[in-house]
C-alpha cells in the first residue's frame, strides 16, 4: 500500500507539474506576445528620442563655444577712430561688404554733423583730440537675412561705426526683396 500511494502520489504531482508548466508557458507566452512587444516598443521610441536630444545638446555646446570664442574675439579688437581723409576708405568697406552679401546700395550720403554748441567750450581741459561726428545714410536693395549680415559685418569691422537707424520696407516690385534706409554714425578724428 505504501508503495502504492508513492506511485500514485507522483502520478498526480507530475499531472500538477506538468499543468504548473503549461500554465507558466502560457503566461510566458502572452507577456511576451503583447506586454514585452509593447514596453520594447516604448523602449525605442524613447531611446529614439535620447539621441535626438543628445545631438540637439551637442550642437548647442558647439554654438556655445563658438559664440563665447566669438564674444572673447570681438572684445580683444579695439575700435579705431579713422582720420577724416580716411572717409572714401570707410565708405569702399562699405561697398565691399555690401557686395559680397549680394545687397545693392542705391545711394550713399556720407555727412558731417556740425557742432550743435559751436562756440561754447567745456568746462575743464580741452580735449587733445578732435572728433567729428560723421553721419552716413544709405538706401539699399536686398532681402531680409542680408541686412542682418550686413549690418553684422559693418559693426565687426575694426574702424567704429554703429548703426544709428534703420527702415525696412517691402519691394512693391519684388515680395522677396525689401528696400531699407539705413542710417551710421561714426566719428573721424580731424
Amino acid at each position: 500500500m505504501n508503495l502504492e500511494n508513492l506511485i500514485e502520489k507522483i502520478r498526480s504531482d507530475s499531472k500538477n507539474l506538468i499543468l504548473a508548466a503549461i500554465l507558466c508557458a502560457a503566461v510566458v507566452y502572452i507577456d511576451v506576445a503583447f506586454i514585452m512587444k509593447a514596453q520594447l516598443g516604448g523602449i525605442r521610441s524613447v531611446s529614439e528620442k535620447i539621441v535626438k536630444i543628445n545631438q540637439e545638446i551637442t550642437s548647442v555646446s558647439v554654438e556655445l563655444s563658438r559664440m563665447k570664442k566669438a564674444g572673447s574675439e570681438k572684445s580683444a579688437k579695439p575700435k579705431v577712430l579713422i582720420q577724416e581723409g580716411q572717409i572714401p576708405s570707410l565708405l569702399q568697406d562699405i561697398y565691399a561688404a555690401a557686395n559680397s552679401l549680394r545687397i545693392s546700395i542705391v545711394q550713399i550720403k556720407p555727412s558731417k554733423e556740425e557742432d550743435q554748441k559751436k562756440g561754447s567750450k567745456a568746462k575743464g581741459a580741452a580735449s587733445p583730440i578732435k572728433l567729428i561726428p560723421v553721419k552716413i545714410s544709405l538706401e539699399i536693395d536686398g532681402n531680409y537675412h542680408a541686412f542682418g549680415a550686413f549690418i553684422n559685418a559693418l559693426e565687426a569691422q575694426e574702424k567704429f561705426m554703429s548703426v544709428e537707424e534703420l527702415k525696412i520696407v517691402q519691394n512693391p516690385v519684388n515680395y522677396l526683396q525689401q528696400k531699407a534706409h539705413l542710417t551710421l554714425r561714426t566719428y573721424v578724428k580731424k
